[in-house]
């Protein structure tokens, strides 16, 4: 598959063939359709973000599509509509257990602490994406492109 990806700080970025994801047996493989490309980013690409480990794919706040599950995942399956947030904690730590997941000092964040941001067609997440109110079932209408 192919994604926009960078390999030296402040210099072009350049779509190209990366691996192919597959699930963990805790973990998911989505389908991206929509992703968010920010100053966060730009952040990043300068090189402002120690944890980013270059070759690196940008983009976070994901809105999603479930392709496959690994074989210890329950509570999500294929053709999920899921959304990832921008910080992902862990959900088993004494903050993550008190309601407070945005200080998880084991949270991952796509596009940054997790190597693999949302600027390809697919990825691997590390943590259990979200999973939208099923009333509301639309995906943003500000998809990105398949890539060239």
């Amino acid at each position: 598959m192919r994604a926009v990806v960078f390999e030296h700080y402040g210099q072009p970025a350049e779509v190209r063939e990366v691996p192919d994801p597959s699930p963990s047996p805790g973990g998911v493989v989505v389908r991206v359709e929509a992703t968010g490309l920010c100053r966060s980013d730009w952040h990043g690409w300068m090189g402002h973000d120690p944890d980013i480990v270059l070759a690196h794919v940008p983009g976070h706040e994901l809105a999603d599509v479930v392709e496959a599950v690994g074989s210890g995942v329950v509570g999500r399956r294929p053709g999920d509509r899921v959304t990832v947030p921008f910080v992902c904690a862990c959900g088993t730590c004494a903050d993550c257990a008190a309601g407070d997941r945005q200080v998880c000092a084991r949270q991952t964040q796509p596009g940054f602490t997790h190597r693999s941001g949302g600027l390809r067609p697919e990825l691997t997440p590390n943590w259990t994406p979200w999973k939208p109110d099923p009333d509301d079932p639309s995906i943003p209408t500000y998809t990105v492109p398949p890539l060239p």
